[in-house]
């Protein structure tokens, strides 16, 4: 993909030494770029207790984005190296951790910390009859896309599956909310369909996305959790996620969603056919959602990130005064 507006900054390795030398405890490393491996470095040689969160499946990514298997090995030893160095890694759900385990990762040091989501911000209440009337004509049913537009999403099978289930039915419209590398060829691939892109959206605006559709469909298979899936649950619409990945530990399969157990073009037409021919149930299911998105809240997650870190420092001061007690 081409990622024109990515920008990786080099950190200055001395400003960042400065600053874990004034009273640092602990260093927390969200990514493990440029900024992870200086932290990395500093924190060591200040003997700092490390740990980190496992957000993005670069190796999936990279294999997916590359379309070579061998980027992608390449990006797990990398990861099980950054990684490896740390006291403890937290991981967003236990999909996650099980296939952190099967690259390699030592599953004592794995921990399994949610994510939360305001049911404030994202609620049926948003739920707008004229935004949803001007989505590809007023058809009665609008499945619903919200991410990065990028290869890796898997969007060419939902691209295939929808252009599928249009031959079958024309009362189905899709939206399409972000953007990405992958827009242009999502367009081609989609010419002539009802089809809407909605760009960007933000905030109220697009909490009225979520809430206006009738199934968000989301056929990633390398996302590490799946936000996007839990805001839709919170704004009272049923997902249709894979079972491959992260998303499925964020959907109550059959009570908020459902999770498809083969991601690929035919089974996916397959299941929104379905789904689309219980109009009743999806309505039904609006209320499940909800009640299941209510239950993660951002409240929880802070907690849980709290008790992580406080874990990993009481860990190392333990080994710390163990070595004091030998020498």
């Amino acid at each position: 993909g081409n990622y024109d507006n990515l920008r990786l900054p080099v950190p200055d390795v001395g400003a960042v030494a400065r600053r874990l030398a004034q009273g640092c405890e602990l260093v927390h490393i969200s990514t493990p770029g440029p900024m992870g491996l200086v932290a990395m470095a500093v924190a060591r040689r200040l003997n700092l207790p490390v740990c980190g969160t496992y957000h993005t499946d670069f190796p999936s990514y990279a294999a997916a984005l590359t379309g070579q298997p061998a980027f992608g090995e390449l990006a797990r030893s990398f990861m099980r190296w950054f990684y490896g160095r740390m006291d403890l890694v937290a991981v967003p759900s236990p999909s996650t951790r099980d296939q952190l385990i099967a690259d390699g990762f030592d599953p004592e040091r794995l921990r399994v910390v949610g994510r939360g989501v305001d049911t404030s911000a994202f609620s049926p209440e948003y739920r707008d009859d004229t935004l949803r009337a001007s989505w590809n004509g007023g058809r009665r049913h609008q499945l619903l896309y919200v991410g990065r537009v990028s290869e890796e999403k898997n969007l060419r099978s939902l691209a295939t599956a929808f252009r599928r289930l249009c031959e079958w039915r024309d009362d189905t419209g899709l939206v399409i909310v972000g953007e990405g590398p992958f827009l242009r060829e999502m367009r081609d691939l989609t010419a002539g369909l009802p089809v809407h892109f909605a760009g960007v959206r933000r905030g109220e605006d697009l909490a009225r996305h979520y809430a206006s559709a009738d199934l968000f469909v989301f056929p990633s298979e390398t996302d590490t959790f799946g936000v996007v899936a839990i805001e839709a649950q919170a704004s009272g619409t049923p997902v249709l996620v894979s079972a491959v990945g992260g998303p499925k530990d964020c959907v109550a399969h059959g009570r908020s969603g459902w999770v498809l157990d083969r991601m690929t073009p035919d089974a996916l037409c397959d299941e929104l056919h379905l789904r689309l021919n219980e109009p009743g149930r999806l309505s039904a299911m609006r209320g499940g959602a909800r009640v299941h998105a209510s239950a993660q809240t951002p409240e929880a997650s802070f907690r849980a990130y709290w008790s992580f870190n406080r874990e990993a420092h009481e860990q190392r001061e333990r080994q710390t005064a163990a070595r004091r007690a030998c020498a």
